[in-house]
């Protein structure tokens, strides 16, 4: 859905368990994911995630989209979980190497029925928001990091149901 709204080629960055998983591990690596290595999957792995990190800092830099889930997953929680700061760490080591901001843009997906497959679907997607007053920031900028993380997550709100309990 994110890459018929988004009108082109979409990296994602995906939990590296999705490129071993025997059914859609042909998938993610078809269509060009960067793996993410995350704690709770294989504590040995973190340090690749710096490989990570430089791989879709390239790809940004080149123009192209990539899709991040800020929350550091998916799900179908009733609202937002609270983001991490890997989206904003990404972005503005892209940044750097750019010299410049590039778009930002939040998407939600709103579900007729989120437990039927293939249930009717609206993609809501948001304005582009200014952080040029963050890119030439360093990444070890605590500061800068959680702004913008403040930012995507404001952006994010704008475009998803946010609700205590789904009844």
């Amino acid at each position: 859905l994110v890459v018929c709204a988004a009108d082109r080629t979409v990296r994602f960055l995906a939990k590296y368990p999705l490129f071993t998983d025997p059914k859609i591990g042909w998938l993610v690596k078809a269509v060009g994911s960067v793996p993410v290595y995350r704690q709770q999957d294989d504590p040995t792995r973190i340090s690749q995630n710096l490989d990570s990190f430089r791989d879709v800092h390239a790809v940004l830099a080149a123009g192209h989209a990539v899709g991040i889930f800020p929350e550091g997953m998916s799900h179908s929680s009733s609202q937002l979980a609270p983001l991490k700061t890997g989206a904003a760490r990404i972005a503005i080591g892209a940044g750097q190497q750019l010299g410049r901001d590039f778009p930002i843009v939040a998407m939600g997906l709103v579900f007729r029925d989120r437990d039927v497959f293939r249930s009717e679907a609206h993609v809501i997607i948001s304005e582009p928001f200014a952080w040029g007053d963050l890119v030439l920031r360093d990444v070890s900028d605590r500061d800068a990091v959680r702004e913008l993380t403040r930012r995507i997550e404001a952006a994010m709100r704008s475009v998803t149901i946010n609700l205590e309990q789904w009844e």
